[in-house]
């Protein structure tokens, strides 16, 4: 769980998707707040470079809105 004040992250399921040198990961986590909370989701590109896995790019949502 991550923490910041009064708010905080609970992770929720992990995915991820390999082909070759290039993947896609999707974490799914819980944003919680003093007023509640609300499900989210990231999702990871990544490619390996030099034998190194490098993150190319990151989207965000929420779920339901």
């Amino acid at each position: 769980m991550l923490t910041s004040g009064t708010t905080s992250e609970t992770p929720g399921a992990l995915s991820v998707t390999v082909v070759g040198d290039v993947a896609v990961a999707r974490q799914e986590f819980t944003m919680n707040f003093a007023h509640g909370s609300v499900e989210a989701v990231d999702l990871f590109s990544l490619a390996r470079i030099a034998g190194a896995w490098r993150v190319v790019a990151v989207v965000s949502d929420v779920l339901g809105a």
